[in-house]
């Protein structure tokens, strides 16, 4: 089975689970455990690129927060993690029951790093299933190798991709998947949690850039977004129209503007167009710390 798992706060530790491979704001690290895929993702930069901390967790089913250092980091990568459903392992270096006891956290369990690989394969999946013939693939990397053309890595969110499949780019250009690989090795297929490279015939590699969703199907592109909102109530925003928000979605994060809130669902205004999908999860990024304040459902 394949798996993918955010280390929120602990490039050590990520390095420790798995072998380091590509970085572009997240750094991933790979790792073949008992017959089992793991694609492992932390933050580069915690300080520089806080929106990595986000990406990180939206992509990943299993998120791992290291209490090795109790930063200022630590309570604020909580109360984000206290906002999605995920499931959630914290290391036992040090007892930050304290914290925890103002910070609900569903599916939370508290594990020794020695033992973190087996309970990730505990875990399972989490978030957005689909059925159905659709794949999705999230890009965190687009680039040209010569003798192929252009190569695009990312992660299957859902469905089969599959050699010879059609996909369409961002602009809704239509190429052909060339070739499919994983952990370095050519396969006819991708599924869901899969880290995969593909190779394209038809789009130019910069037609697609990080963020970005390669599927069979074309994935609308909107700069109005309405959300239902999940806000936390530690430091809880005040929720004001006018006022701008970051808002991260999978590798994707782009400013946007409310326009009208209810107490529920929330109006945003894009500052360019984003390729998302009803049922699709965001975050809410403010520059006050905490500063991932909020998460929705795009509906």
């Amino acid at each position: 089975m394949d798996y993918v798992v955010a280390v929120l706060n602990s490039p050590k530790l990520a390095g420790l689970l798995g072998k380091e491979g590509s970085k572009n704001g997240i750094t991933l690290y790979n790792r073949i455990y008992n017959d089992n895929t793991l694609v492992i993702a932390s933050p580069t930069d915690v300080e520089a690129k806080f929106q990595a901390v986000a990406q990180s967790l939206l992509i990943a089913d299993t998120s791992i927060v290291s209490t090795e250092n109790v930063d200022k980091h630590l309570g604020e990568i909580l109360i984000a993690c206290s906002l999605i459903d995920r499931n959630i392992l914290i290391t036992d270096e040090n007892d930050i029951s304290a914290l925890l006891s103002n910070i609900y956290i569903s599916g939370k369990k508290t594990i020794n790093r020695e033992n973190a690989l087996d309970e990730i394969l505990k875990c399972g999946y989490a978030g957005k299933k689909t059925e159905g013939t659709d794949f999705r693939i999230d890009v965190d990397k687009s680039f040209d190798v010569k003798g192929i053309g252009t190569v695009c890595l990312g992660i299957v969110r859902y469905g089969i991709a599959k050699v010879h499949d059609k996909v369409y780019a961002p602009d809704g250009k239509e190429g052909t998947i060339r070739s499919l690989q994983s952990q370095d090795r050519n396969i006819n297929s991708a599924g869901k949690g899969v880290r995969v490279g593909v190779a394209l015939k038809g789009i130019a590699s910069e037609q697609i850039e990080k963020g970005n969703v390669l599927s069979n199907r074309i994935f609308q592109k909107s700069k109005m977004l309405k959300i239902n909102i999940k806000l936390s109530n530690i430091n809880q925003e005040k929720i004001e129209n006018g006022k701008k928000y970051l808002l991260v979605f999978g590798f994707d994060y782009i400013n946007g503007t409310l326009n009208e809130f209810d107490g529920k669902s929330a109006s945003f205004e894009l500052d360019r167009e984003a390729q998302v999908e009803k049922g699709d999860e965001v975050l809410l990024l403010r520059t006050a710390m905490p500063r991932i304040f909020g998460s929705g459902i795009i509906i």
